[in-house]
């Protein structure tokens, strides 16, 4: 152990912060030798699938166990029952923490196909007096009937702390400093080898126990496979998830952006960025320049995302983050703002505290000049933190894709506290159930895990001004609105006329207002389309999305604000300049399969090519000479099917330059 419990127990520099002294003390215990000789293991990945295999490395001084597989859910149920396994007792070699154990396979589990995914722990029970071990790992749903809710069990945070082989990510229960890898391949030491559940387990026993079902994966899942997204509505980040890579914070960014929703029932998320090596059995954080990759490969440096090196500050895409000083605490929330159908039910508790020792121990704020201009903030409450006084935040918003362009985007809620969870259900750190909180959480993902859409019966007011040359006033103009779901179908088209509901505030009568009734359960974003007779040309057909974000409520209607539509005279039926070509469509949009990329005759198109959200070329259409269109199949430059996210089509041909935003769905 590096130093006595007193040392550890006065202020740790992990990452420049004093912490709670209670869970210094508790860790400073689980600084032990690396291997004493009693019972230990861990499992040759983090998270398997049915009908795969999974290997439990095992070394210990007992002369047989008896190996329990346990689903934890609602309850702890016994899934598999082996008795009469002889360990092996191998020490630890040098340098395990980055090396690994090696130690031999006790045991070759193949998953039967019946087994639900899961958060699963393997427990080794001796048969003599050495306490029991366990080992844990997660099972995954399944890739072709996926469902809708995925919930992410942080094993990258779990390894950052563990310092099995007498180093960790971090200083103070590290002997002669922190490493800069560690190992997926030797034991967690904390909890007899289950590593950090206490934030998880309670969410999955009241989630579970509250009827509603999902899929788990790892993070080492999210970040080696990002696909493992496809087909969800909503991914669930629990606890204390401190450590991404670079392809899971993309991944989830780009799933957000396709209409994919995130809830955060943690704090301190994505911290610090990481990087994968070993096919993902080691983890690399350096925590500063001195990772080899500064500053030939700066995007791959292991700092912290708010960084300069990286310049991605976490509350930039989650709302809040973790605050420059202070950080710890243990308090109730203070629920400080109702939200629409999350809070819906809870007005009347508006100032009270909500679930004890939910806060803490580490806390999320909200920076008013990073994170999202538009997040409401459900939750503020006051700590005082060493050195400085902090606020933690709980914030939702409503994702818009890069650019700053309006367009299909999911939701998200940030808890902004690791110990949400001990609100939600029974727990080893001193919280209790609080109903509010199980009330408003059940409200949360049951909204989160299917498309946004209304709660009751609404009407949206369509306002539109015209500019252009030369307008006429009384000119007929229409709407019409389909929700973006492909499934759902057009609401029908409506008229926009100069009514006088709204006074002009433009020349020539060019402000046009109109009714659009949206019934109970229309699902969100909308997309508005505009349309006028044929002797009026826009400079291509607008198409804008509503969310309810884009509107002020009055009475029972949702008042849209002002779209600008830019219109020219036909003459003689032409444009006035010759074929328009000012244009770059793409239909379907949002897509899932392909999409269809088309121009007007005479712009003659000499080259297609599709762009990620970051401009990087990511593949390349073909475009037969005087043709109006080309398609895209989702393939990149390699042939491999693009994640869902959004891209850029771009158009290139001797008149210039058009781009489209084009949005992909799971």
């Amino acid at each position: 152990m590096p130093g006595s419990l007193p040392a550890c127990a006065r202020r740790l520099s992990a990452r420049g912060h004093s912490w709670n002294v209670g869970f210094a003390l508790a860790v400073a215990c689980l600084a032990v030798p690396a291997h004493a000789g009693s019972l230990s293991g861990y499992a040759s990945a983090t998270s398997v699938a049915a009908l795969d295999t999974l290997g439990l490395h095992v070394s210990g001084t007992s002369p047989s166990l008896t190996l329990r597989c346990y689903r934890i859910g609602a309850a702890r149920t016994l899934m598999l029952e082996v008795p009469g396994l002889v360990p092996e007792n191998v020490p630890a070699p040098d340098s395990s923490w980055v090396k690994g154990c090696g130690w031999p396979t006790l045991y070759t589990l193949t998953v039967p196909a019946d087994w639900p995914s899961g958060m699963y722990d393997a427990e080794l029970d001796p048969d003599d007096s050495v306490p029991i071990a366990h080992v844990p790992f997660v099972v995954r749903g399944s890739a072709t009937a996926p469902n809708p809710v995925l919930v992410l069990s942080a094993v990258n945070t779990y390894q950052a702390y563990n310092n099995f082989g007498t180093k960790s990510l971090y200083d103070f229960n590290s002997v002669g400093g922190r490493a800069a890898r560690v190992t997926f391949d030797r034991p967690y030491l904390s909890r007899a080898g289950l590593g950090q559940p206490q934030f998880e387990q309670p969410f999955v026993r009241w989630y579970e126990g509250a009827g509603f079902t999902a899929d788990y994966a790892t993070d080492v899942d999210l970040a080696l496979s990002p696909a493992i997204l496809d087909g969800r509505r909503l991914l669930v980040v629990v606890g204390h998830n401190e450590y991404w890579s670079a392809t899971m914070l993309d991944a989830v960014e780009a799933f957000a952006d396709s209409t994919g929703n995130v809830a955060v029932l943690g704090g301190n998320t994505a911290f610090w960025a990481t990087r994968y090596e070993a096919q993902g059995r080691t983890l690399v954080c350096y925590k500063s320049r001195n990772d080899p990759m500064w500053p030939d490969f700066p995007e791959s440096t292991t700092v912290t995302w708010r960084d300069g090196t990286l310049g991605r500050p976490e509350c930039r895409f989650f709302g809040v983050m973790y605050p420059y000083c202070g950080g710890t605490a243990a308090d109730s929330l203070l629920f400080t703002r109702p939200y629409s159908w999350i809070t819906d039910g809870l007005e009347s508790n508006v100032g009270e505290r909500f679930g004890r020792q939910t806060v803490g121990y580490e806390f999320d704020t909200y920076f008013n000049l990073v994170s999202p201009a538009g997040a409401i903030r459900l939750f503020e409450t006051p700590i005082a933190g060493p050195g400085c006084a902090q606020v933690q935040a709980s914030t939702y918003y409503e994702r818009r894709p890069a650019f700053g362009v309006a367009g299909t985007g999911g939701g998200i809620f940030n808890a902004g506290t690791i110990q949400w969870s001990w609100g939600l259900a029974s727990n080893e750190g001193g919280g209790a159930p609080d109903p509010r909180m199980q009330f408003l959480t059940a409200n949360l993902l049951r909204g989160l895990s299917q498309r946004l859409a209304l709660t009751a019966d609404d009407t949206l007011v369509v306002r539109a001004a015209l500019t252009g040359p030369s307008l006429t006033a009384q000119l007929p103009l229409t709407v019409t609105a389909r929700a973006v779901e492909p499934d759902s179908g057009s609401f029908g088209t409506y008229a926009l006329l100069d009514d006088g509901v709204w006074p002009d505030s433009l020349a020539d009568d060019s402000v046009y207002t109109g009714l659009v009734p949206l019934p109970a359960a229309t699902r969100l974003p909308l997309e508005l389309t505009y349309d006028s007779p044929s002797r009026v040309l826009h400079t291509g057909v607008r198409r804008d999305y509503f969310w309810p974000s884009d509107t002020r409520r009055d009475g029972a209607f949702a008042w849209r604000f002002v779209d600008t539509l830019s219109v020219e005279p036909l003459v003689n039926g032409v444009p006035p300049g010759g074929p328009v070509g000012a244009r770059l469509l793409a239909a379907p949009n949002p897509f899932r399969g392909t999409v269809r990329l088309s121009w007007e005759p005479g712009f003659e198109v000499r080259r297609v090519t599709i762009h990620d959200a970051r401009g990087r070329r990511v593949a390349e259409v073909s475009c037969e000479q005087g043709a109006t269109g080309a398609t895209w199949d989702g393939r990149d430059l390699e042939g491999r099917s693009t994640r869902a996210g959004l891209y850029w089509a771009r158009a290139e041909g001797p008149r210039g330059v058009r781009n489209v935003r084009v949005v992909r769905l799971r």
